[in-house]
């Protein structure tokens, strides 16, 4: 089969928009636009954009609209907006979410690139059907590689971009298929490989794994290898990325209430996992070894998950302001590494239940990083803000920080480790 996917019909209906009455037109962008905004709140990083940075946002997310309509794509193959970070064009920093509890992270999906993933996504599963590596995992696979940065040089500047195109694996794919890859891999004077465009290089693991797969079948790859045998460093690799798929999984069904089998995973994440070993020029690992790790991994993971569910389910029947405490095994102080923290606050738990004590929780939500949340307590209806610990006593407190929002953490800090999501900006 030529693994040169086509595009389905519909992306170029895309164009016909141009047919349709200015009227209609308007109606129809006004109301992606209005949505666009009404979203704003729900990025991670909503409390930093500039005027300008919600309007790149804003056109950003109404391409991404148009698209989903026009290509009728179903709701597991797009990126739920609580898991994207604004981004312009070109930039390389990104948002990073992580558990201290299971020493897990993932990278929320900078929003330049979130149009060109559910496209692909989407049309690869429309040519390829159950065949299709899960969305998930080509998120988890590239976040590992490359951060979400499409500039980044590894090995040595040998490899780069998203997927992390290793340079000798590169030159030998141009020569068995220079039709193919020259429509994504360029190469400058000096012999050095460069994606041809940012949508390529999420194309890429896309035709990269039907070519793979067939040609590892006749040891292709031998001559890529540096290493005898799958080490280490293959299985901790593979291991990284059957996590970090579980959570974006996870997630993605949180936030789009859909139900996917992580079962499902295990019969995908082989072919994937191989090609981030193999563009790194190393053995790849067998299925066998990839489902036994997949298993152990997604055994510890899943009872580590059930446990946080269990304790969130608990905390509904707490009555916020009564001082929620949890029988946890792990405690964790925000380090002070000059990068800036945040927590998310779940759904199902109230603030209180991520601090020792409400001291350190007060302290927090007075820093001048937390202007729009508070504690407060009532008095004969009305609000009053809570600045000191000696305003608590005797009174029910409250506060106006709900689910979803996102909390400045300042250094030092103590809180509730296997629960915690922190949050954190990397440039």
């Amino acid at each position: 089969m030529n693994s040169q996917v086509s595009v389905p019909m519909k992306i170029k209906n895309l164009f016909l928009v141009l047919l349709i009455p200015y009227s209609l037109f308007s109606s129809a962008f006004n109301s992606y636009e209005t949505q666009a905004i009404l979203e704003l709140k729900k990025l991670v990083n909503y409390s930093e954009l500039s005027a300008n940075d919600s309007a790149c946002f804003i056109q950003q997310r109404v391409l991404q609209l148009i698209q989903q309509e026009e290509l009728d794509i179903p709701r597991r193959f797009l990126i739920p907006i609580e898991l994207m970070s604004f981004r312009r064009e070109g930039q390389s920093s990104y948002y990073i979410r992580y558990n201290t509890g299971k020493n897990e992270a993932i990278g929320y999906v900078p929003s330049d690139l979130v149009i060109h993933y559910e496209r692909e996504a989407f049309s690869d599963f429309m040519v390829n059907g159950q065949e299709s590596p899960l969305l998930s995992i080509i998120l988890a696979q590239q976040y590992t590689e490359s951060a979400f940065n499409p500039l980044m040089l590894g090995d040595g500047g040998k490899s780069l971009g998203l997927p992390q195109l290793y340079r000798p694996t590169a030159e030998w794919i141009c020569k068995i298929d220079p039709e193919l890859w020259g429509k994504y891999i360029g190469w400058n004077s000096n012999g050095t490989h460069y994606f041809t465009s940012l949508a390529a290089q999420i194309r890429f693991p896309y035709d990269f794994l039907p070519k793979y797969k067939h040609y590892s079948s006749e040891n292709k790859f031998e001559g890529l290898r540096r290493y005898n045998g799958a080490g280490k460093k293959a299985e901790n690799y593979a291991r990284l990325v059957i996590k970090r798929s579980i959570v974006y999984l996870e997630l993605m069904q949180q936030y789009k209430y859909f139900q996917e089998d992580t079962a499902h995973l295990i019969d995908k994440m082989a072919n994937v996992i191989n090609m981030g070993i193999v563009l790194k020029g190393e053995t790849q690992l067998s299925k066998e070894q990839v489902a036994s790790i997949a298993h152990e991994v997604m055994g510890e993971f899943s009872r580590n998950w059930n446990y946080i569910k269990r304790s969130a389910q608990m905390n509904l029947n707490i009555i916020e302001g009564k001082g929620a405490t949890f029988e946890l095994s792990q405690n964790y102080k925000v380090p002070s590494d000059g990068n800036i923290y945040y927590i998310l606050i779940e759904e199902g738990r109230s603030l209180f239940s991520y601090f020792h004590n409400t001291q350190e929780m007060l302290n927090t939500l007075n820093h001048s990083n937390n202007k729009e949340y508070y504690l407060y307590y009532l008095n004969k209806g009305k609000e009053i803000r809570i600045t000191a610990k000696e305003q608590m006593q005797g009174n029910a407190f409250f506060t106006n920080a709900k689910a979803g929002n996102i909390i400045y953490i300042p250094p030092g800090t103590k809180i509730y480790s296997p629960k915690s999501n922190l949050i954190s900006k990397v440039l």
